[in-house]
């Protein structure tokens, strides 16, 4: 099948692709802006995704966030650190402050929705990139903008993945210059977070049949290849290189979990749920969900589907397909779910939905196309599209107004304790170096990162290495000084009964435990 022309001049395309990014990037600025005050101190996963991304020049990463994987004796990770190399630049640009990470995680994404925006337009002119924003704007609501800033291993590839299946479709119906697009999309959800690595290797498995099919431009199929060798050596770089390599451990984790699977009928509820495009719709995250509204969605989607191969609309039906085969494999992998079942575990649910959503609105307007409408009431109704489109992104900005972060009682625990910390510091013997542990591993990381940022020389415990790199790994006999972060009451009265250990600061929110920064001259 050859690939459909593109509609319009190239300058056209350029416009239509410009005003759509921009029309969904409206919300997002307003959110990251929002979230520039007060300022956001990482804990946690965010805290080492910094120092991760920081990383990227000095001691390039060769893994991706440390997940829950166990083999051989071994924590492993998630499979690649593509999306660090990625956050870096903008990261850079805009200070390499926790801000500018977030402001990273929103430029990506806006990578994506021109990507998304533009394969619209490749496949249905002016209506597909009108159709394709909608879609976008639906889903990144859904989401949020807090979350779509948050550059949370399982938030990065969420705009990605519908990415990665519309470049798939592209690719069925001929349109072979999209195989970069997938190779990136694809190697950026899978190397992000273990989880998309089954539905990633469907869809390109999917791609692989569909090339061998064409037989032709072997040439960019080389390149594509290339680049997707280019974009995994890190990742095959560690595995060569250590012993047991993450791949293996990954590998080993998924034969023999260390938890038990979730139950079946909660694992398939959640999986309807995520089906039911009002919930999707409203935003609300799964807050009115339901499994009936799930199932009639996908009956409807089914219908359609039929529908476009009946009418032998073969374009279509490969969008069809590509849905299909991300829906199963979603299903296969949702259903083999092990440990508990967090949400985050499963973002690409809504991608999916979205897709399919998409290809079934497509499908009935090609249907309705037949009754061949007048040109202006054709043009009026892409036009009534595009004005709801801008009123979405409009309420959507409105809202994200009110954009909030994850874990900001403990970002403002920092917020507290740093300060003071770093104005003692100043009256210590220059050049020493400090011994940084804590009782409370969430916060710990950030407050190794802040003291990263300000330039002081700490490092943790060896057993702490996977979580921050050998490089900052410090035995204690080697430090000049202690720097504690103690948590809850207990361990706060035993170290204010320590020898040489000054109470620097101390603060307490409601409803957590209190937190004091002790320094211990060694």
């Amino acid at each position: 099948m050859a690939a459909p022309r593109a509609v319009g001049t190239a300058a056209g395309a350029r416009r239509i692709v410009g005003a759509s990014t921009v029309v969904v990037a409206m919300p997002l600025v307003v959110g990251v802006i929002a979230l520039r005050t007060p300022r956001w101190y990482p804990v946690a996963d965010m805290a080492q995704i910094e120092m991760r991304v920081r990383d990227v020049p000095s001691h390039p990463p060769l893994l991706g966030p440390v997940g829950r994987l166990l083999a051989y004796g071994h924590v492993g990770s998630h499979p690649g650190p593509l999306g660090f190399y990625l956050l870096w630049p903008v990261y850079v640009i805009f200070g390499r402050s926790a801000w500018a990470l977030q402001v990273s995680s929103v430029v990506l994404t806006l990578v994506a929705v021109g990507l998304a925006v533009w394969i619209g337009r490749r496949r249905g002119g002016t209506a597909g990139a009108v159709a394709v924003t909608a879609a976008l704007i639906v889903l990144l609501r859904a989401y949020g903008a807090g979350m779509v800033a948050e550059p949370w291993n399982p938030n990065l590839p969420v705009a990605w993945w519908v990415v990665l299946l519309l470049a798939a479709w592209s690719v069925l119906v001929g349109d072979l210059a999209l195989l970069p697009v997938v190779a990136l999309a694809g190697s950026l959800c899978a190397q992000t977070h273990v989880a998309y690595l089954p539905l990633v290797g469907a869809v390109w498995a999917l791609t692989l049949i569909a090339v061998v099919a064409h037989r032709r431009s072997w040439r960019l199929v080389l390149g594509s290849l290339g680049l997707v060798v280019l974009l995994w050596a890190p990742v095959i770089l560690e595995q060569i290189t250590h012993h047991p390599g993450n791949l293996a451990i990954l590998v080993e984790t998924m034969r023999h979990p260390i938890y038990e699977r979730v139950p079946h009928n909660i694992a398939v509820g959640m999986w309807w749920q995520h089906l039911d495009v009002f919930a999707l719709a409203t935003g609300d995250d799964l807050g009115p969900a339901s499994d009936q509204r799930g199932q009639l969605f996908l009956a409807t989607w089914a219908a359609t589907a039929l529908l476009a191969c009946w009418r032998r609309a073969w374009s279509l039906a490969a969008l069809h397909a590509v849905a299909a085969v991300a829906l199963v494999v979603g299903y296969v992998a949702t259903i083999h779910i092990t440990g508990p079942l967090w949400l985050y575990l499963i973002h690409w649910l809504w991608g999916t939905t979205t897709v399919m959503a998409l290809a079934a609105a497509w499908t009935l307007a090609a249907e309705a196309q037949r009754v061949e409408l007048p040109d202006d009431l054709a043009q009026g109704a892409v036009a009534g599209l595009a004005a709801a489109v801008i009123a979405a992104a409009g309420l959507f900005t409105v809202e994200a107004r009110n954009a909030e972060r994850t874990n900001e009682p403990l970002s403002a625990a920092l917020r507290h304790l740093t300060p003071p910390l770093l104005d003692r510091l100043r009256d210590e013997p220059a050049g020493s170096r400090y011994f940084v542990s804590w009782s409370e591993t969430l916060t710990g990381y950030g407050l190794l990162l802040e003291l990263e940022r300000h330039g002081v020389a700490a490092g943790v415990d060896p057993s702490q290495r996977l979580g921050v790199r050998p490089h900052r790994v410090l035995r204690k006999p080697d430090a000049d000084a202690e720097i504690h972060l103690a948590t809850g009451a207990d361990d706060i009265r035993r170290w204010r009964h320590r020898r040489h250990a000054h109470l620097v600061a101390a603060e307490h929110q409601p409803g957590e435990p209190p937190k004091a920064i002790f320094l211990l001259v060694l």
